[in-house]
């Protein structure tokens, strides 16, 4: 019943004002894709509303945007993957319906954000950060009562009333619970973390790079709330992005001081969990999760259903729900390749191939350090699985961020018409 009345007031607000609530949902999509509804995730539907709208709401030709959408040719070949793995591959039985939500919400959406955003891109940028701040703020001060006293109501409630499907986890990991907050799994606080923390500091660099204290805040709570998830790879890869805001101007022998001096301060107040940390990165079989083996395992299994199909794959979802049953080892498949290669088989890397080179050419020609982003988001992918996170969705922090650099948020801003 919950799950329905959310849907009945975003779809009566998509109505009243598309494109406000089109980017709020877009923003959502990891909190909305917990929620079932009708045997699916309440996120099936949401998008698919905003695909049947879209015709309806935008005032100037789809094809507006259509000639600088930098990723159109990488949206075809997702489509026609996905189309011909569905109707192509081995397994017997197809899930068009599956199909269709994965071409709108790894393809379709894309151009509608784009669309949206070129219309007043203004306007999309402050509803999607304040959106995406809110929410990470409220998810933040939840972890730290999730961490601190090893509960989550939530989670409880939520799974009382069957509006979700989630496991509480109670693993502690470096003596600290591994919080999941509103999250079916914690895997997804890494990928909330993942995004936020670059989209926080562009956004401080936007405003002249000063650091007010309430930002400053919200940046630690963010990393403690990285830290909580204790998931190795996102911690390893929140370095690679942040790569993206170094500079020549950093060096200078003062900063170096102060870094040194503060990591000094670090290492010895919280040694015992760096050490646990560091170990567990040498010898995975220290901790709890996937070790050396499993990923091992899991690979050898990915390969060998791969070699079965290997141009159209399997066929859609195979892996979680047909091969993950006979080989429980799947059941967290740590990588995003291991699904992709399995279900849509040679042609589905290649749609992802095409995907990625074509987001690294655009960032290339418009702020090239955001490739380090990029490449730490897909490490993090390609290592660990960031649940209910779409790798495609990285789009639209990229969008934001690239508009941060070049351009201040105005404040006093007439909305354009929709």
């Amino acid at each position: 019943m919950l799950s329905l009345v959310i849907f009945l007031i975003l779809t009566f607000n998509l109505l009243r004002n598309y494109c406000k609530w089109v980017i709020v949902i877009l923003s959502l999509c990891p909190f909305f894709m917990q929620f079932l509804l009708w045997q699916q995730n309440l996120l099936t539907y949401l998008l698919l509303l905003i695909s049947i709208l879209f015709p309806f709401k935008c005032k100037k030709p789809i094809s507006y945007s259509l000639y600088g959408f930098p990723l159109k040719w990488a949206c075809i070949a997702i489509g026609v993957s996905l189309f011909a793995t569905n109707y192509f591959a081995s397994y017997e039985n197809k899930h068009t319906p599956i199909m269709l939500y994965m071409i709108v919400q790894n393809a379709i959406v894309l151009y509608i954000f784009y669309y949206l955003y070129k219309k007043d891109p203004n306007k999309v940028c402050k509803i999607f950060i304040t959106t995406n701040f809110i929410f990470g703020m409220i998810t933040c001060l939840y972890c730290l009562f999730e961490g601190v006293f090893k509960i989550n109501p939530y989670i409880e409630l939520m799974n009382s009333i069957k509006v979700y499907d989630a496991f509480d986890h109670s693993e502690v990991r470096h003596g600290i619970k591994r919080v999941q907050a509103f999250y079916s799994i914690y895997t997804s606080i890494t990928g909330l973390a993942l995004y936020l923390i670059p989209l926080l500091i562009s956004y401080v660099r936007s405003k002249g790079n000063v650091w007010k204290a309430k930002y400053s805040i919200y940046l630690f709570l963010l990393f403690v709330m990285l830290f909580f998830s204790g998931m190795r790879s996102g911690i390893v890869c929140i370095t690679i992005c942040l790569m993206t805001f170094m500079n020549k101007r950093m060096l200078i022998p003062k900063n170096i001081f102060i870094s040194i001096l503060l990591s000094g301060i670090i290492a010895i107040f919280f040694y015992d969990y760096l050490y646990s940390f560091i170990d567990s990165m040498v010898h995975t079989d220290k901790v709890d999760g996937s070790t050396e083996d499993v990923r091992e395992t899991q690979w050898t299994i990915a390969f060998l259903s791969f070699a079965d199909s290997p141009i159209w794959g399997q066929g859609i979802n195979y892996t979680f729900t047909d091969l993950a049953i006979r080989y429980p080892q799947l059941a967290g498949a740590d990588s995003l390749w291991i699904s992709l290669l399995v279900d849509q088989g040679i042609i589905g890397v290649i749609s992802y191939l095409i995907f990625f080179i074509s987001l690294l050419i655009f960032i290339y020609k418009q702020y090239s350090q955001l490739c380090f982003f990029v490449i730490g988001v897909l490490c993090s992918q390609t290592i660990a699985t960031i649940t209910s996170f779409p790798i495609t969705h990285i789009f639209f922090y990229i969008l934001i961020m690239i508009y941060l650099k070049n351009n201040k948020l105005i404040t006093n801003h007439k909305p354009a018409s929709y």
